[in-house]
């Protein structure tokens, strides 16, 4: 990691963290039904979020994953798809990646590989990083 971003990375951990937890929760929001449009816009804005401060820091495939999440919302969002279960599927299972490489970057400054998760978003979410 560049030695000028070394020192931001405790801030960027505890931020990303803050967002993915965002997410996650908003996910089960609407899962369970008791969440709509609110929702889906903090998955929006959230992941947007995360994408800027995940490519600032040169992480590449954790903004790459979060930008696929918020293509899909937008779309989400603007009325342009319908948002079903293989997708909130897809958007757990890329949570857990982000969480597993945000650990890996806390432990080791490196994220773990993410082109699995992002060719799954693209497929499920039929989205193009």
């Amino acid at each position: 990691m560049d030695s000028d971003l070394a020192s931001y990375k405790d801030l960027y951990l505890s931020s990303a963290r803050e967002n993915l937890q965002g997410m996650i929760q908003a996910l089960a929001g609407i899962e369970s039904g008791s969440s709509g449009k609110e929702a889906i816009e903090s998955i929006f804005v959230k992941s947007h979020t995360l994408k800027g401060q995940s490519m600032t820091m040169g992480h590449t495939g954790i903004a790459k994953t979060a930008l696929a999440i918020e293509r899909y919302m937008r779309l989400i969002r603007e009325e342009q798809d319908t948002l079903t279960a293989d997708a909130i599927l897809a958007m757990r299972k890329a949570t857990v990646g982000i969480e597993a490489s945000l650990s890996a970057i806390a432990t080791s400054d490196k994220e773990l590989p993410m082109a699995e998760i992002i060719t799954d978003l693209e497929v499920k979410l039929g989205v193009k990083v």
